[in-house]
C-alpha cells in the first residue's frame, strides 16, 4: 500500500512538472530578465486584493496591471492564448510568473514558480 501511494505521488509530481513546462508557458513575448511577477486583476476583485497582500507579506515584488485598461486586457489575452489558456471566461487574478500563466493561483503556486 505504501509503494502504491509513493508511486501515485511521484506520478502526480511528474505530471505537474510536465504540465507546467508544456502548457502554461508564454512564448513570443519579450519578458523581463530574471525573476518577475505580474498580477493582472481588478481593483474591486477580492481575490486580486488577497493575492497582492500575500505577495507583499511574502516579500515578493510584483507589477500590478488592471485589466480594465483595454491595452492591458489585450496583452493578457494574447499571452494567455500563447500559453494555451482559454480567454473566453476565466477567474481573476491571472498571475504571470517568469513566463508562466497562472489563473487564480494560490500563493504557494506563485512562490514555487518564483
Amino acid at each position: 500500500m505504501k509503494n502504491i501511494l509513493l508511486t501515485i505521488a511521484a506520478a502526480a509530481a511528474l505530471y505537474m512538472l510536465w504540465d507546467m513546462n508544456n502548457t502554461d508557458r508564454i512564448s513570443g513575448f519579450d519578458t523581463p530578465e530574471g525573476q518577475y511577477v505580474f498580477v493582472y486583476g481588478r481593483d474591486s476583485c477580492g481575490y486580486t486584493k488577497r493575492m497582492r497582500a500575500q505577495l507583499d507579506s511574502a516579500g515578493i515584488g510584483y507589477s500590478y496591471k488592471a485589466i480594465d485598461d483595454e491595452k492591458v486586457a489585450d496583452e493578457l489575452h494574447n499571452k494567455m492564448r500563447s500559453a494555451g489558456v482559454d480567454t473566453r471566461r476565466y477567474n481573476l487574478p491571472v498571475v504571470e510568473v517568469n513566463a508562466y500563466i497562472l489563473v487564480r493561483p494560490d500563493i504557494g503556486e506563485v512562490t514555487d514558480l518564483y
